[in-house]
């Protein structure tokens, strides 16, 4: 891994059921939704791996790419040799670092099926989205 990850992952990996649920989320950029939380990857071969999945999948081609951004989606990511994906929903949609504004902490981004979220500022503030688990959820 070429980029430090966050004190507060490396944390949550350490008890991932933390992460259980998501619900009627306002993301930074702006719009709410309603998931509930896949999978954490919590080893550097996992994060890894999915990283070079997610970017495989992501290629250029005819409708992805090219799109600017666009309130409140971000602009389509090409390289991601600045992001790392940390997480899924449950449909496999990525969570990601994205270390490309090169601030302390990475910002965290969400592919919502449509196109790239900024969902929080931090990794901080990405877990105070999440609401405990229900009981047998």
């Amino acid at each position: 891994m070429i980029h430090r990850l966050p004190a507060a992952f490396q944390r949550v990996i350490q008890d991932p059921e933390t992460l259980l649920r998501l619900s009627g989320v306002k993301a930074s950029s702006g719009g709410t939704w309603d998931m509930t939380f896949g999978r954490l990857y919590q080893t550097e071969a996992q994060l890894r791996s999915s990283t070079d999945r997610m970017a495989a999948a992501f290629l250029s081609d005819c409708y992805y790419g090219d799109r600017p951004e666009r309130s409140p989606y971000m602009a389509d990511i090409n390289d991601f040799s600045e992001i790392i994906c940390f997480a899924e929903d449950d449909e496999g949609a990525p969570f990601c670092f994205d270390y490309r504004l090169k601030t302390p902490e990475p910002t965290i981004v969400h592919w919502d099926g449509y196109a790239w979220l900024k969902v929080a500022d931090s990794f901080e503030e990405f877990i105070g989205l999440f609401q405990p688990a229900l009981p047998n959820s």
